[in-house]
């Protein structure tokens, strides 16, 4: 069971957990207020909920909605006990927990070991653009779709409810966070079945309805995109926040990915023994086995 192995986790590595989370936490107290676009919107909304409800907003009333709106009813239903400053702080505390070691939790399914060496990575994708704009519903929806993806991917039959939950939870935050969700868990699963070309055809149809949604949303929403920057094509512009400053940071980040890439392209193709027999099999995507140690 996933959820055994993530409490097993936990229990051996309690101290390292402790000190990546703290440091992880820093950028949401180093202000006075935080650093995230359209959060204070939400927090807003959230208090003229809980004035509407209380009757002392006339005129105003709340439509009904059944999606993107689990962090307006958390900071409603928080807000009341803890005032709405410090539950604006605390889902944000919250959702970046939850972001990064979700993160963290599917690579690790996907290598079968803890990707500690990349801790700096993760947390530099977790205060980009998504964050720094303040998309928390879309931001936390991608992080309970993380864990939701492992249950699901790896997990036994007994995870599958706990999946479910996170991704009920994952549509209420967005719609688009539960399409990753779906569409990742989709990816993964067929990995464990296709082998050979047949990968590479997976890939290769993936990376076209990524591309293909990609310029739906363009031409959609053309007058609010800018994306003729190499950078915004393949996600480093979670990085790009500040014009010049990070294009140095953002260069280096992407070396690397393709470095890595390409490592393991070539690493998926060596030969393994298979039924007695050696055979040249490419594995593109999560590997079925642990790599060797």
């Amino acid at each position: 069971m996933e959820v055994h192995r993530a409490w097993g986790f936990l229990r051996s590595n309690p101290l390292r957990v402790l000190i990546v989370s703290t440091l992880i936490l820093v950028p949401c107290f180093w202000h006075k207020r935080l650093e995230a676009g359209d959060l204070p919107s939400h927090t807003y909304n959230a208090w003229l909920a809980h004035l509407i409800a209380r009757g002392q907003a006339p005129g105003l009333y709340i439509e009904s909605r059944w999606n993107n709106i689990l962090v307006d009813l958390t900071l409603e239903k928080l807000g009341v006990w803890v005032g709405f400053l410090a539950a604006e702080r605390i889902l944000a505390v919250v959702s970046v927990l939850l972001f990064f070691w979700g993160a963290f939790a599917l690579i690790s399914a996907a290598n079968r070991r803890p990707p500690w060496y990349l801790v700096p990575a993760i947390a530099m994708i977790t205060y980009g653009w998504t964050f720094y704009s303040g998309f928390m519903n879309f931001y936390l929806s991608l992080g309970l779709g993380f864990f939701a993806v492992v249950l699901f991917w790896r997990g036994a039959r007994t995870d599958w409810l706990v999946a479910a939950v996170l991704a009920l939870l994952a549509l209420l935050a967005h719609p688009l966070g539960f399409l990753c969700l779906v569409g990742l868990g989709a990816y993964f699963r067929l990995t464990e079945i296709l082998h050979g070309w047949r990968r590479w055809v997976l890939f290769a149809g993936a990376f076209l309805v990524v591309l293909g949604f990609h310029y739906y949303v363009k031409r959609l929403h053309g007058e609010y995109w800018h994306t003729k920057d190499f950078f915004f094509m393949n996600g480093a512009d979670q990085l790009y926040l500040f014009q010049g400053h990070y294009v140095k940071l953002v260069a280096a980040v992407l070396a690397f990915g393709i470095i890595c890439f390409v490592f393991g392209v070539l690493w998926s193709g060596k030969e393994t023994p298979t039924d007695g027999h050696s055979e040249r099999r490419w594995r593109f995507g999560p590997s079925c086995s642990s790599p060797p140690r």
